[in-house]
């Protein structure tokens, strides 16, 4: 098989004299034409990029360097597609990174505003504890149980407020705050 077949799939002779458009698909056609006028007019080489259809109805990625010498026009056609297979891959493979980066990015943005809303929601229970612990007699059996209210509350505020400056202080990954949040979740129910 030669380089012709190769690309369009077909014998070399069976291009011969044919249209070149047949072979572009045609999104690239109108690029292709536009091409060959400057070249047929301004007389230098260019090169271009264009998907061939082949003949087992698949595409090509080709790289066509067309230069016109009198009232011929002349081109080199390399074969890209594996290289552009590849290129695509490499930027599925980013683009999959990028937004699982943003993904846990989010995570961690709603990881902070719920430890945020639980800190509000201690700080409110610690604040009503201490006021009615005031209000009480020390003998009372309530007492006890609102030093313990104020215990808790202490306890797992520091869950809460590690889990928001984690990130900004000790530069943890985004994956490691998730893991406290959840252990601070799972230690408090």
């Amino acid at each position: 098989m030669n380089a012709c077949e190769n690309i369009i799939g077909k014998p070399c002779r069976d291009a011969v004299n044919k249209k070149i458009l047949i072979f572009i698909t045609d999104d690239d056609s109108d690029k292709f034409i536009e091409t060959v006028k400057r070249i047929n007019t301004e007389d230098y080489a260019e090169s271009i990029e264009v998907k061939i259809k082949t003949d087992m109805d698949s595409v090509k990625h080709t790289e066509w360097n067309i230069s016109r010498y009198g009232e011929y026009f002349y081109a080199i056609v390399r074969d890209n597609t594996e290289k552009h297979i590849h290129a695509e891959k490499k930027n599925k493979k980013w683009k999959n990174r990028f937004f699982r980066r943003k993904k846990l990015e989010s995570l961690g943005v709603l990881a902070g505003g719920i430890a945020h809303d639980f800190n509000n929601i201690l700080m409110a229970i610690l604040g009503h504890s201490e006021l009615a612990r005031m209000e009480i007699n020390s003998s009372s059996p309530a007492y006890g149980n609102l030093k313990e209210i104020e215990y808790a509350s202490k306890k797992h505020q520091n869950y809460a407020v590690r889990c928001l400056h984690i990130p900004e202080e000790l530069h943890i990954p985004l994956k490691k705050l998730i893991l406290i949040c959840l252990l601070m979740k799972c230690c408090i129910l």
